[in-house]
């Protein structure tokens, strides 16, 4: 959902070249990234209006696959705002690069966030996901 795979369609792009500098000359550790998502408090790298992910999404029941989610206003709101934190404008990874990469590291570790989250306030009820692994989940990823 993340990457835009709401509804069939090709593979995400890849990120502009432009958009990894700016990200590289905000990060050199990952711990530096895993910080920035814990504290949504810190003035988030990019402006909101320009994260190009959920834009068009509105909140209400979506069909995801073959499973029903229920996505609120304040899911989409807190996956953007994690995603201007990071300076993420398109959440997909650099599939080009290797998956070690900061850049690719800040969108999984955007994706277990945000999927943790969301699921702690329902939007995966209708699933099956069984929230009481998530805390177990966040601090083994």
């Amino acid at each position: 959902m993340l990457w835009g795979l709401i509804y069939h369609q090709p593979v995400p792009i890849s990120p502009p070249y432009s958009m990894l500098k700016e990200f590289n000359t905000c990060f050199s550790f990952p711990p530096e990234i895993e910080a920035h998502v814990q504290n949504l408090t810190l003035p988030p790298l990019v402006p909101l209006s320009e994260i190009l992910m959920l834009r068009n999404m509105e909140p209400g029941m979506k069909k995801l696959g073959s499973s029903i989610i229920h996505m609120s206003n304040f899911a989409i709101k807190y996956i953007i705002s994690v995603l201007a934190n990071l300076g993420i404008r398109r959440g997909a990874p650099d599939l080009k690069d290797m998956s070690d990469t900061l850049y690719n590291k800040a969108c999984r570790i955007s994706v277990i966030q945000t999927f943790c989250q969301i699921s702690i306030g329902g939007a995966y009820e209708l699933t099956n996901v069984n929230i009481r692994y998530l805390p177990r989940f966040i601090t083994t990823t």
